[in-house]
């Protein structure tokens, strides 16, 4: 331990580490969700997987989740039974990026016992619009369209349903700000 360190209690040397790493883990967070998608989200109508045309103007009125993830990435298996429960109750839309081919993906789906409608992105260009640059990656949308709040890396389902339902709030009156990143739970 450094000479000062010895006069300083060892309570107020602890919060200073504990501070120090809530700093440098917000700061990680800060770049890793720059460049991603606010404001108004872009517009999304696109074929699933499975022929079934999706749009994000379908679910007007409604909190979305649109959720970007790979099947190689191993976070996202991590994510993919979390977006399974969650899409019991919200609107959700993913987005295969970077994956293999449909057939594969859909054989993913199904070793994985998951049940949520997928968009195939095997180059990125809905990725692109969303600023994506690595997986998972989430973001939800109020009920007029406008990201609330943008995630990169594990979120749990209790962070994403309190998010979901402040998005959903947003539009009834709940005064927030247009856009909030990194709430995690």
């Amino acid at each position: 331990m450094l000479s000062f360190a010895r006069h300083v209690p060892r309570w107020v040397w602890l919060s200073a580490q504990v501070v120090l790493l809530l700093v440098v883990f917000l700061y990680i967070r800060h770049y890793q969700q720059q460049g991603m998608a606010v404001g108004k989200a872009p517009a999304i109508q696109a074929k699933t997987i499975d022929a079934k045309m999706v749009s994000l103007d379908d679910f007007k009125g409604r909190a979305v989740v649109i959720y970007f993830w790979a099947s190689w990435c191993r976070i996202c298996r991590l994510q993919h039974q979390v977006l399974n429960d969650i899409a019991q109750d919200y609107p959700v839309i993913t987005v295969a990026v970077w994956s293999y081919g449909v057939e594969q993906i859909k054989e993913y789906l199904r070793d994985h016992q998951l049940k949520f409608p997928v968009i195939a992105d095997p180059y990125g260009d809905w990725a692109k619009r969303y600023g994506v640059t690595g997986v998972p990656s989430i973001f939800i949308v109020d009920k007029e369209a406008n990201i609330r709040f943008t995630e990169y890396g594990y979120t749990t389902a209790v962070g994403l349903r309190l998010r979901l339902r402040m998005a959903e709030e947003t539009a009834v009156g709940l005064k927030l700000r247009p856009h909030h990143q990194g709430m995690s739970q």
